[in-house]
């Protein structure tokens, strides 16, 4: 039996490791493979769990009582469950032990504090780049008005806010190919306070793939769901909550 190249890169997807060019790879093997998009959905949460352990709990976790950890040893064995303690989260994931070993090497490349914690001291640095340890958040979304579309959405946590990218499908007409008529949709993200922003827009016609992106100076944290919308009728037709 064939198996699956992509099948245990969804943690290191989630926990930002990937590198740029797997992370674009992977994205585009998602937007045919449904038991990828599920396996992501599964641990998209884990990071935002993550970021909710206090600093000092972080620290007090990740300091070894004996001699400082070289780069190529196994950090503590029982790191990530006691991260995972702390946020109590409603259930556990059934990736969850293939989600802690891509942890792991996350905490080895860039130490606990960073790989867990937003900064909480420095001010935001516009000119950042975005690193492949950069916390993402990926699911798909769920259909709310009937329509040919279906989409996946990726948050991805910036220093001065948060980048929002959709992989968005059009059926294709029947026989194939592209259809002839295009129709604009929208993104729109709703925070927390229940305030909503119309982030990007675009046309697109049946048979087509589109991947808009776009930035918000909301928090990851405080983004509460993305809407895809039809412009004309602002109904919405695929939403995913956060």
């Amino acid at each position: 039996m064939e198996l699956d190249p992509y099948a245990h890169w969804d943690a290191a997807y989630v926990l930002g490791s990937l590198s740029a060019a797997d992370r674009d790879e992977f994205e585009h093997h998602l937007a045919t493979c449904v038991r990828c998009s599920v396996a992501v959905a599964e641990v998209a949460g884990v990071p935002a769990l993550l970021a909710k352990v206090p600093a000092d709990t972080a620290l007090e976790l990740g300091s070894a009582p004996t001699a400082p950890t070289a780069p190529g040893d196994e950090p503590p064995a029982d790191l990530l469950p006691k991260l995972m303690a702390q946020t109590r989260p409603p259930r556990r994931r059934a990736r969850y032990a293939v989600l802690t070993a891509a942890a792991a090497a996350v905490a080895i490349a860039v130490g606990v504090g960073v790989a867990v914690l937003p900064s909480q001291t420095e001010g935001p640095s516009p000119n950042a780049p975005h690193g492949p340890s950069a916390p993402v958040v990926a699911q798909p979304m769920l259909p709310v008005t009937p329509s040919p579309l279906t989409a996946d959405v990726s948050l991805v946590e910036q220093e001065w806010g948060t980048r929002v990218d959709v992989t968005c499908r059009y059926a294709a007409p029947p026989g194939g190919g592209y259809g002839t008529d295009k129709n604009e949709y929208a993104m729109v993200m709703t925070d927390k306070n229940g305030v909503s922003k119309q982030l990007a827009t675009w046309m697109a016609a049946a048979g087509q793939t589109v991947t808009p992106s776009a930035t918000t100076s909301v928090p990851m944290l405080w983004i509460d769901r993305v809407d895809i919308r039809s412009v004309a009728t602002d109904q919405v037709l695929l939403t995913s909550t956060f």
